[in-house]
């Protein structure tokens, strides 16, 4: 016993050299390492760096090549220590990990320069304070995946992609040809900052919630797609228009200001839409399809319509808005699909009518200038 014992020790150490594990067991990755190679067992001289062990490394330099994780390694934590990995226009990703098993973690530190994901992590991977810029998509995720604290820059895709049932808060994506965060379905994205990616800021699967972002300047706002909530974003100066959104979502507390295109809000059939501002925008201030329900919002100064409804055979309801100061009408209802139901909303100082009213259920108590009901 005390033979095999001393054997598999003897074969940790020629498996692991002692200048690669740093005294609290985390092994060390650097550019004189990698180049000598034998970070992990199979590890050749030169980049990739391959780890083909599960554990927790830490780089105590600059990197200028790939870390490629070996498939079903399992839970892998690399810490960048503040580092950054550059691969100066390398083929690949910069820290690929997509088949590498669940859990895997990247933080802390910068990737940039790679043609593909700066960072691509599997299922339950997490991705904390990084900075990627310049590759195609900077961090990539599988599902259930969590992006915080982290930047995302200048990719030639999507800032971060993430997948179905991921989280993506407190994260900054800028400047990206796509994107600036993609999520499948069920994704959370909240606290993010997202300006000046061409096509939408934040492009989100079914039954998604977003809240309490900052969107700006971007080709879309926010495309949210079916049974989604948002709530209390600020999307503003996009020019395709504000907030883009599909059936049956709930819409609270938006600002959409300043907006190009279509709509500040626009929303599909059945949403509910509570409490939103959308002003200054070039097109509707909010456009709902049928069945929608729309209740104590402001649309003001916006170049067509406060308020319109079209689309189908279901009752749109306007309850409690108010429509100020916009370039067509306060609110449009479109008679080919029976929408007409109306009340306590206050209309005033609009070019065109105030309610052009062609449907059904005709509504009470509104106030139109002043003059108390109306029309």
């Amino acid at each position: 016993m005390r033979i095999a014992s001393l054997f598999f020790c003897l074969s940790a150490l020629v498996s692991f050299p002692l200048g690669a594990m740093a005294v609290d067991g985390v092994i060390e990755i650097n550019d004189n390492r990698a180049v000598a190679g034998s970070v992990t067992p199979g590890d050749t001289g030169g980049y990739p760096v391959s780890i083909t062990v599960a554990g927790s490394y830490r780089l105590t330099s600059d990197l200028s090549g790939i870390i490629a994780v070996s498939s079903g390694v399992g839970p892998v934590e690399i810490d960048l220590n503040g580092f950054t990995v550059d691969g100066g226009g390398q083929v690949g990703s910069g820290i690929n990990g997509a088949l590498a098993g669940a859990g895997m973690v990247v933080r802390n530190g910068v990737v940039r320069n790679f043609t593909v994901s700066c960072v691509r992590v599997g299922d339950e991977g997490r991705v904390d304070r990084v900075l990627t810029e310049d590759c195609q998509t900077g961090i990539s995720t599988g599902v259930h995946s969590i992006v915080t604290r982290s930047h995302a820059r200048d990719h030639t895709l999507n800032g971060v992609s993430a997948g179905i049932g991921s989280r993506v808060s407190s994260t900054v994506t800028e400047g990206n040809t796509g994107d600036g965060v993609q999520a499948g379905a069920r994704s959370v994205t909240s606290q993010t900052l997202t300006r000046g990616n061409n096509s939408a800021g934040l492009d989100l699967g079914s039954e998604s919630v977003s809240f309490g972002n900052v969107v700006a300047g971007n080709g879309v706002g926010i495309a949210l797609d079916s049974r989604s909530v948002a709530d209390g974003n600020t999307i503003g100066s996009s020019a395709g228009g504000g907030l883009s959104a599909g059936d049956d979502v709930v819409l609270v507390r938006n600002n959409a200001s300043d907006n190009d295109a279509a709509a500040g809000i626009l929303c599909n059939g059945r949403c509910v839409v509570k409490g939103n501002l959308a002003a200054n925008n070039t097109g509707i201030g909010i456009g709902v399809d049928d069945g929608a329900n729309v209740v104590a919002n402001t649309s003001s100064n916006n170049t067509l319509q406060g308020f319109s409804c079209s689309g189908g055979s279901e009752i749109c309801h306007f309850v409690g808005n108010t429509a100020i100061a916009n370039g067509g009408s306060g609110l449009v209802l479109d008679a080919a699909s029976l929408t007409g139901s109306y009340k306590d909303n206050t209309f005033n100082s609009n070019s065109g009518s105030d309610v052009n009213q062609t449907g059904r259920d005709p509504g009470f108590l509104n106030n139109c200038s002043g003059t108390v009901p109306c029309p």
